[in-house]
This record gives structure tokens, sequence and C-alpha cells, in this order.
């Protein structure tokens, strides 16, 4: 085997192990990027319009967030949302943004 050989199946394998698909010149996965931009866009869009309480929680959380300023904003958000989840924690958020004082 040449060095230039050598080179050539190392740098394949380099390609192959990062994982680097050179899609923006592959118009066929483009296409298939756009098709399924567009999908989830569609569905998205009609799971908003089926749920009008969505806007309203999501008007609440922001209200809330904006008057307690929390320092945690992962966990603010965290304890605003568990009720809603339909498994609940079962201990407080270990994140939680109240001050202890």
């Amino acid at each position: 085997m040449t060095t230039e050989t050598m080179a050539e199946t190392t740098e394949e394998a380099s390609e192959t192990i990062t994982g680097y698909l050179p899609w923006p010149e592959d118009l066929q996965m483009i296409s298939e990027f756009l098709d399924r931009k567009d999908a989830l866009i569609e569905e998205h869009s009609q799971f908003v319009e089926t749920h009008p309480e969505l806007g309203a929680i999501l008007a609440d959380f922001l209200q809330s967030l904006l008057i307690h300023k929390p320092d945690d904003v992962y966990g603010f958000a965290y304890d605003f949302f568990a009720p809603y989840s339909p498994i609940l924690p079962p201990e407080p958020s270990h994140l939680s943004s109240k001050s202890s004082t």
C-alpha cells in the first residue's frame, strides 16, 4: 500500500467516523430535507390550531417569567410546566428557582 493510498483511506475513514455528509451538494438530499421541513411546519401549525390552550399556557408562563425574573430559567420552566406533565415528578425539582431565604 503506497503512502498516497493510505492517505486516501485515512481521509475516507475520517469522513465516515465524523459522520460528515455532503448534503448541501446533493440535490436529492436537499429535496428530501425541504419536503420534511414543510411537512413538520404543517404538522406543528395544525397542532397549535387544534390546541388553543397552548397560547394561554405560554402567555401565563411568559407573564410569570417576567414577574419573578428567576436566576435559573430552566428550573423555573421545569417547575412551571411539571403540573401539565402526564407523569408528575415524584419530588420537587432539584433545579428549583425559589430562593432559600
